[in-house]
């Protein structure tokens, strides 16, 4: 989690994590915002979907990874929202210049560098989670 999120600090998982409905504490850091969130897992299907909301006092955001097989590869389709409360909270991401369209392609670097160092090591990419 801590490549595919960093900026995320969590704690220990569940045992069932990242199975729908498992959840983990943490901190985030968005741009100039800080809060304690809570990560839960809606969705975890290892060979083609993930779905995850972070929620903390001041917003809630929502990611989502579709993957589809494709002739030589496998496409990924990643989406995501991001809605502050309040003018503060919207404020402090906009003056740390954080986008989500930026985090949106931080994690698919991540994810694309996940999956290259499984198939590096010869572990079977359609039992791991880059969620782990």
């Amino acid at each position: 989690m801590a490549r595919l999120f960093p900026e995320l600090t969590l704690g220990p998982a569940e045992p069932a994590w990242p199975a729908a409905s498992a959840c983990r504490r943490g901190r985030v850091r968005i741009g100039l915002l800080r809060s304690d969130a809570a990560l839960e897992s809606l969705e975890a299907r290892p060979a083609s979907t993930f779905r995850l909301r972070v929620r903390a006092a001041t917003f809630v955001e929502e990611w989502v990874w579709r993957l589809e097989p494709r002739a030589g590869g496998t496409l990924v389709i990643h989406a995501a929202t991001f809605e502050t409360v309040d003018r503060v909270a919207s404020l402090l991401v906009r003056l740390g210049r954080d986008s989500v369209a930026d985090r949106v392609e931080a994690h698919l670097r991540a994810a694309k560098e996940i999956a290259e160092d499984s198939l590096g090591r010869g572990q079977d990419r359609q039992h791991q989670s880059p969620l782990s």
